[in-house]
């Protein structure tokens, strides 16, 4: 049975004939109710749910980096930052031997219409510590003194990522200390702007360590 909210004219949870009605960021939606089907659990149906399971766990992974790279792109087309940044970088994942398969270098974590600043090579300023030199272009798109420059790392042996402190764009790096538990793991670098308002640049990767 669906549930009324604030009148007749307001939204609704729970099932109503073939839809469902749902509150999703604070806006009622609804859906349609999904149908029984036989389901036959073939091979390539098995691995694209393994595909789709294992790339939603990445994302989780991955969330604090998404939620402020992707926020506004994904409200935009009424989506969860997780489930836009898989549909935009789908043709980066593979399913293999029962594992996901990443193309790092080509991912996307943060998009929008603010300007990137040109950033340098990865530089080792101290044990555990990285730093990036960047230029603060304002060539491509709306640029600002109060804009804000990223540095995001991804380790993939240990599922877990870590921003480092913004710094402001006419700052000339941007240092990230790497977690103890890391240890000599591997780590994926990206890069990004953010304005006042939470919109982003496109993201910039910056190589692995």
């Amino acid at each position: 049975m669906a549930k009324q909210n604030n009148g007749i004219n307001g939204g609704y949870q729970g099932t109503v004939g073939t839809v469902v009605g749902y509150n999703w960021r604070g806006q009622w939606c609804t859906r349609a109710r999904p149908r029984c089907t036989n389901d036959p659990h073939t091979e390539k149906q098995t691995a694209a749910r393994g595909w789709f399971t294992a790339a939603v766990r990445l994302a989780s992974h991955m969330k604090a980096a998404l939620r402020q790279g992707l926020h506004h792109s994904s409200l935009a087309q009424h989506m969860t930052e997780g489930n836009y940044f898989i549909r935009l970088n789908r043709q980066h994942f593979g399913w293999q031997d029962g594992t996901l398969t990443v193309d790092y270098g080509s991912l996307t974590v943060a998009e929008g219409p603010v300007a990137p600043v040109l950033f340098g090579s990865v530089e080792t300023t101290a044990p555990g510590t990285v730093s990036v030199p960047f230029a603060a272009s304002s060539a491509e798109g709306p640029a600002s003194c109060y804009d804000t420059v990223h540095l995001y790392a991804y380790c993939p042996e240990a599922r877990q990522g870590v921003l480092a402190p913004p710094v402001y764009r006419h700052a000339d790096r941007v240092t990230l200390a790497k977690p103890r538990l890391w240890a000599d793991a591997a780590m994926q670098l990206y890069g990004w702007v953010q304005d006042v308002d939470g919109h982003c640049s496109p993201s910039t990767y910056l190589g692995h360590l």
